[in-house]
């Protein structure tokens, strides 16, 4: 269990092979909760960021639930 301000965090400064890596790494979880979806800025890089962590979610045929 994560939250949405969390991973934001944790991918702003990265490279982007760094982002690739970490929101992959997220699909290793056979169950990942996002927390707080929809608290954190509506910014174009935030809304970008997500779709790219449930994408790839959806993608591993793993998709994440939110709270």
């Amino acid at each position: 269990m994560t939250n949405i301000p969390s991973i934001l965090n944790r991918l702003t400064g990265m490279f982007a092979e760094d982002r690739a890596a970490f929101i992959s790494a997220l699909d290793d979880y056979s169950l990942l909760i996002l927390d707080d979806l929809g608290v954190e800025r509506n910014t174009e890089y935030a809304l970008e960021q997500m779709f790219l962590v449930i994408d790839s979610r959806y993608r591993s045929r793993k998709p994440p639930r939110h709270l």
